[in-house]
């Protein structure tokens, strides 16, 4: 009866997300790999984290087993930021997309 406490992500929140997906996905392929979804380690942590951790991450989320995350695994994979107050959601958010903004050398 776990799911009652399972919170959607709003369409603001998707958007959102979407385009913190958009930002990570550096190569434009749809798609965050390993090198990509480390930007994000980065971003949250100030430290790269290592091909290991990172893989485990998407592994949790990679539904095609392809190593990679779509926008729609990626969406699965941030539900439970749902959880957040929509301040806190929106802080966290942005200063997440400033970082790898910085990351990627895009002001």
């Amino acid at each position: 009866v776990m799911s009652s406490d399972r919170k959607d992500l709003s369409d603001v929140q998707k958007d959102k997300l979407t385009d913190l997906f958009r930002l990570l996905d550096v190569d434009g392929s749809g798609k965050l790999d390993v090198q990509e979804f480390k930007l994000l380690g980065r971003a949250m942590t100030g430290l790269t984290p290592s091909d290991e951790t990172t893989m485990y991450q998407i592994k949790r989320a990679d539904r095609d087993d392809d190593g990679q995350l779509d926008l729609e695994e990626w969406l699965s994979f941030s539900q439970m930021m749902a959880r957040l107050p929509p301040d806190i959601f929106d802080k966290t958010l942005n200063l997440y997309i400033e970082k790898v903004k910085k990351e990627r050398g895009l002001h």
